[in-house]
């Protein structure tokens, strides 16, 4: 039998070890619990963390990515920025060079301008006009005859006015006009009045050609007394191939005009009087001496810009020149003449351009006909006036047109000159009758002028 304290304890202890074994179970679960609380925090915590990574990678992605975007968008503007930098660089560039090339070109058109002007001002134009020869008759003299003198105004009032558009004008003087200190005389020994001068300054001629077959044909007295009327009535009329000095002899004529040098020289084939009156005095008249003549043409061409030559020469009354007449043009043309003006046949020659082999030019008027005269056929009474435009440049002389105004001799109770423009068959019938051949009419006149010259007919 149990002891009945003994059962009295062994019911407590129990008591307590339930009570322990409840506390263990009790603090297992709490441990349990905690554990687990732990363990979901711990979880939450991972879960957090890996969220807070993930959010993490994604804002550094979203950055990175925003970053990127920002990049390439700075990058794409900074590359637009460049290319519009770049484009207003290769605007501004464009700009500058248009603006240059505007500068440059207004510069070129400027200089251009001034060039042209200093060319244009640089460049003198000369016109001038030959007419043939004054052959003074004694008939002519009467004519010309007045109560206090003579007047010979009228041989040149109807070619007078065109005159005036002409700078250089040349006439062929074909006689002494020595006045009547040496008598007055026609054919064959011919001397005129001083007055026959007067008429020719008045009527605005500024040359004289005086080397001529006719100008010894009484000596060298009406030739020094022609010259002297010249030098004093009109000392700025040039008078050239007859002198009255060797020193006058030895002297070029030089025209000028604006800088533009044109040389004149002026020859005779020979002289009617014969030797006597050259041997007193060989300068008196130039004639055509070849030696002579080249060394005059060299000389005036180192002096000038450009030279004619006067030639008294050819056959008379025949419209076509001679073997002398192409011998003396390629003598002239040799030398580097540049305008050949002829005169002593009485009737119009053709006129023609000679080329030299090295391409030199020459234009040479064989013939210019009578200016006036008393010569009475058909032939003798049409003539014509050289008509030449010359232009100097900053290259040389340029030749700008040539051509011939033909005239007709009217003689009746008055002599003159008329361009044949303005003649008529009323006033060709007063010039006739003639001595042989066709009658003197403007159709005449007219078919001869133009089977000779065609096209360079001037003024016509």
């Amino acid at each position: 039998m149990d002891h009945p304290m003994k059962k009295k304890g062994s019911g407590k202890l129990k008591k307590v070890l339930l009570a322990d074994a409840l506390l263990a179970v009790v603090l297992v679960v709490a441990l349990l619990f905690s554990g687990m609380q732990a363990k979901e925090k711990a979880t939450e915590q991972k879960k957090q963390a890996e969220a807070e990574a993930v959010a993490l990678k994604e804002a550094q992605e979203k950055a990175k990515k925003e970053a990127g975007e920002k990049a390439i968008k700075e990058a794409e503007e900074a590359a637009i920025a460049a290319e519009q930098k770049e484009a207003e660089r290769r605007a501004a560039e464009q700009a500058e060079a248009q603006r240059k090339a505007q500068e440059q070109a207004e510069a070129e058109r400027l200089a251009a301008e001034q060039a042209e002007a200093e060319r244009a001002a640089a460049e003198v134009t000369v016109r001038l006009t030959m007419g043939g020869d004054v052959l003074l008759s004694s008939t002519i003299d009467t004519v010309c005859a007045t109560d206090y003198g003579y007047d010979f105004s009228s041989l040149f009032a109807n070619v007078a006015p065109y005159l005036e558009d002409y700078d250089l004008k040349i006439i062929n003087e074909e006689t002494a006009c020595g006045g009547p200190e040496f008598g007055i005389s026609g054919y064959p020994s011919f001397n005129a009045p001083h007055e026959a001068q007067d008429a020719m300054a008045y009527a605005g001629f500024n040359c004289i050609c005086m080397a001529s077959n006719h100008m010894l044909d009484m000596g060298t007295g009406p030739l020094n007394s022609t010259l002297d009327y010249w030098r004093n009535a009109y000392p700025w009329m040039p008078t050239i191939g007859a002198y009255d000095s060797q020193e006058a002899s030895d002297t070029i004529y030089y025209y000028e005009k604006e800088g533009f040098r044109i040389a004149i020289l002026n020859y005779t084939y020979g002289s009617n009087a014969g030797s006597g009156a050259y041997y007193d005095a060989p300068y008196a008249v130039n004639m055509l001496y070849e030696d002579e003549v080249r060394q005059d043409i060299r000389i005036a061409k180192e002096n000038s810009d450009y030279v004619i030559v006067c030639p008294h020469w050819g056959t008379e009354y025949t419209h076509q020149y001679d073997e002398s007449q192409a011998m003396w043009a390629q003598i002239f043309l040799q030398e580097g003449v540049d305008l050949v003006l002829g005169t002593h046949p009485h009737v119009l020659q053709p006129l023609e351009q000679l080329t030299r082999e090295d391409g030199h030019q020459m234009i040479v008027y064989y013939s210019l006909g009578n200016f006036v005269s008393n010569q009475d056929y058909a032939y003798t009474l049409v003539g014509g006036l050289a008509d030449v435009t010359l232009r100097k440049t900053a290259d040389g002389v340029v030749v700008d047109d040539y051509g011939i105004i033909p005239i007709a001799t009217h003689r009746s109770w008055y002599y003159s000159a008329y361009l044949l423009k303005d003649y008529s068959n009323d006033l060709a019938y007063a010039s006739n009758p003639v001595l042989d051949g066709p009658s003197f009419t403007w159709e005449y006149a007219s078919d001869l002028v133009n089977s000779l010259y065609g096209d360079r007919l001037r003024n016509f």
